[in-house]
């Protein structure tokens, strides 16, 4: 099989006699006065090198048929610039999901009992066990949110409360609770409130209620909220604004999870 490859800068004229002569590619060039390169791999890279990339035509004759046949770069250019253009170049944007109010889960609980229940105080009741956050306590000259429960003399888990206490030099009356979780608002409406005072100068509010099934986000939110705002609604718009700490949010986590442990349902 014999195929002749040739590279260069050619006229009109030249191109048109390799196109329709029969003469050998050799004798032609040869008649031309150009001389046959030993490697002609290395004179399209000479050439191609001096900045002739877009006069460059490669010369070959078919075996069999002794066609000749011609390839310029600008065919190699406009089939490049064809592939380019039919390419993909959609922008595809992927935006982050919008943050949300978190809502109930029964997620899969890690801690056991034996890790909880150190870090609850737990006092007999009514021949059964109240449980309590570690550090609070009921007295009503002291300000603290939380969740708590009792079990039975059987140890079935009651239900799981939730207590307010309100203490300061004046008097409040609130009627409702407005926590702000993770930038996202839970109400809640207690049944009653009790108020009382403590000598001359202090006044006490609180509420004690249980949680119903209606109550389960918020319930949920608080035990496993990154920060949390609570507002206490006043009377006359009267409002008392508190953020929860690290420590009373991990509480009602602690509370929620031994709950649950020990089959308390909402």
């Amino acid at each position: 099989m014999k195929c002749k490859l040739y590279s260069c800068s050619l006229t009109a004229v030249a191109c048109a006699m390799l196109l329709t002569t029969t003469t050998s590619c050799e004798s032609l060039f040869a008649s031309m006065g150009y001389v046959k390169a030993d490697n002609l791999c290395e004179l399209c890279a000479q050439r191609i090198g001096h900045g002739h990339m877009n006069n460059a035509v490669l010369i070959a004759e078919h075996p069999r048929t002794g066609v000749v046949q011609q390839t310029t770069q600008s065919n190699i250019d406009k089939s490049y610039m064809q592939e380019l253009l039919n390419m993909d170049y959609t922008i595809h944007q992927y935006l982050p999901e919008e943050p949300k109010p978190m809502v109930w889960i029964d997620d899969t609980i890690l801690e056991t009992p034996a890790e909880l229940k150190p870090l609850l105080a737990q006092t007999s009741q009514a021949g059964g066990v109240r449980y309590m956050p570690q550090g609070v306590s009921m007295r009503n000259s002291e300000n603290a949110v939380y969740f708590y429960y009792q079990t039975d003399a059987a140890n079935h888990p009651e239900p799981l409360r939730l207590r307010m206490q309100y203490y300061a030099d004046d008097p409040l009356h609130f009627d409702r609770m407005e926590f702000r979780i993770n930038g996202f608002t839970y109400g809640y409406k207690p049944s009653g409130t009790k108020t009382g005072k403590d000598g001359t100068r202090f006044y006490w509010e609180n509420c004690d209620d249980a949680l119903t099934a209606a109550d389960k986000d918020l319930v949920y939110a608080l035990a496993h909220a990154d920060w949390v705002e609570l507002r206490l609604k006043g009377a006359g718009g009267m409002d008392h604004v508190k953020m929860l700490t690290k420590d009373q949010i991990q509480a009602f986590y602690n509370t929620l999870q031994l709950y649950r442990l020990q089959g308390g349902t909402l």
